[in-house]
């Protein structure tokens, strides 16, 4: 879903509206900069989004938005969440790439982790 608003694009990926109670991830970009972009956001699921954005040279940056499955998930969620988690960060960073950036949302809080490419 995109949706424009308050000088910025919102990129969304989720459940439909009907069903949008768990899990969505998204991410917010100045309009002025969403034209510059080489590539848009890409919905990986209800859980997962990536932003491949260019640095210096021929290198690349992904971030990944990652809305984690709640502590009331069930544990078969979680373990899913987390053993998929490693392969999309793999899958979207390519070797020649300099970094993979992951945010995630925890029901109780934000965290952020950096993976050196």
């Amino acid at each position: 879903l995109e949706e424009v608003g308050a000088g910025y694009t919102f990129f969304w990926s989720g459940q439909s509206k009907a069903e949008r109670r768990g899990a969505g991830v998204a991410f917010a970009i100045w309009n002025n900069i969403v034209g510059r972009l080489p590539c848009l956001p890409q919905g990986i699921n209800n859980r997962l989004m990536s932003l491949r954005l260019p640095l210096q040279g021929d290198k690349f940056t992904t971030n990944i938005s990652a809305y984690v499955p709640p502590m009331t998930s069930s544990d078969a969620a979680k373990a899913k969440f987390y053993e998929d988690l490693p392969t999309w960060a793999f899958r979207l960073s390519p070797p020649e790439q300099t970094s993979c950036e992951i945010a995630a949302l925890y029901s109780n809080g934000c965290g952020r982790c950096r993976t050196p490419g």
